[in-house]
């Protein structure tokens, strides 16, 4: 494995161990905030690793995964989705605390 995209696996690990810290603690608008990113940066390791280029600056799992040439089976893309929907309230205040209430 490529330094960089080592890197970029590491940081995901830590963002899902985060994650799972937040998960036990039930915070969970950081849970879906931080499995987003932990993703985020794995696919942006197998970018780097693929197209041995530094990966693009954007936070689209969708386009992360085309750009690497990533496919999910068909289940795997529907929660992507849904991990992406959740997770662009959960960088807005107003809209993380209605996510929070829905839980409550």
């Amino acid at each position: 494995m490529k330094e960089q995209s080592a890197k970029w696996v590491k940081q995901a690990e830590y963002d899902f161990a985060t994650a799972e810290a937040m998960f036990q603690t039930k915070r969970y608008v950081y849970v879906i905030f931080m499995c987003h990113l932990a993703l985020e940066k794995m696919l942006k390791a197998v970018y780097t690793e693929v197209m041995e280029d530094y990966p693009p600056r954007i936070h689209s799992l969708d386009k992360l995964a085309q750009k690497a040439g990533v496919l999910f089976p068909d289940r795997m893309q529907e929660f992507i989705g849904d991990l992406s929907e959740l997770s662009i309230p959960t960088r807005y205040e107003d809209e993380a605390r209605k996510i929070e209430r829905k839980q409550a």
